[in-house]
């Protein structure tokens, strides 16, 4: 299987695709990461570009309980700090966050698999496995790219652009841990775990099942942890 065939068939016949990659593992990370880095900083800069940084360090701003005690001139103060460094981030996050992203997932998931699972499965086919399990990305990532340029500006929220969870059903203003669950239980999120989870079965040769396992318990640790912190800004 060649490379545009894992990369079309990471969506249509996922089974046989990493039973490709995990026969020929070497690099094979690249090609997903490459294209998942490309797609975040295009993104990151229409977001830039039809929202403005302004508009989007306000909107933080605002659900934050640090904020709430600034006087007028020291919000003022924030968010022109905010949109200096927002600038800064917003081309230099999209092209670091998907491959330090690689790196911190493929070794949890190495972890749970070798030291919980029992099984032995190198942290470069990992990589490989994690960066194909990464794909639906790339179909959430052309769909901001759409409604970005569908929607009104002042619609737009950098935080859920396409309504693929659950968050908008919870105001972040009447409780932030509750909106923050809400927000995981997202249809992209579910489907790189399965993917995720497969890509692990494959390599490690034991079930679907014990694959999930390895994929849903530090996703659940994460979204707790990330739920606990919301509480405390």
């Amino acid at each position: 299987m060649g490379l545009g065939g894992r990369l079309i068939g990471i969506f249509i016949s996922p089974t046989e695709t990493f039973t490709d990659i995990v026969g020929r593992p070497s690099l094979a990370w690249l090609a997903p990461l490459v294209v998942l880095t490309i797609l975040a900083v295009v993104s990151s800069g229409l977001v830039i570009h039809r929202v403005g940084m302004e508009q989007i360090v306000r909107s933080q701003l605002a659900q934050s309980r640090m904020a709430q005690n600034l006087t007028p001139e020291q919000l003022e103060q924030a968010v022109e700090r905010g949109v200096t460094i927002g600038k800064y981030q917003a081309y230099i996050a999209p092209l670091l966050f998907p491959f330090i992203g690689l790196l911190v997932i493929a070794g949890v998931l190495a972890l749970m698999t070798n030291f919980v699972l029992g099984s032995e499965v190198k942290y470069s086919t990992m990589m490989s496995v994690t960066a194909y399990g990464m794909m639906p990305g790339l179909v959430l990532g052309i769909l901001n790219i759409i409604t970005m340029h569908l929607k009104d500006p002042a619609d737009i929220d950098i935080q859920n652009i396409v309504a693929s969870n659950l968050g908008p059903l919870v105001s972040a203003e009447s409780s932030k841990v509750l909106h923050r669950l809400a927000s995981s239980i997202d249809i992209f999120s579910f489907w790189q775990i399965a993917l995720m989870a497969l890509g692990i079965a494959t390599a490690a040769r034991f079930s679907f099942g014990k694959g999930l396992v390895g994929v849903v318990v530090p996703w659940l640790v994460w979204v707790l942890a990330a739920a606990g912190l919301s509480a405390l800004f």
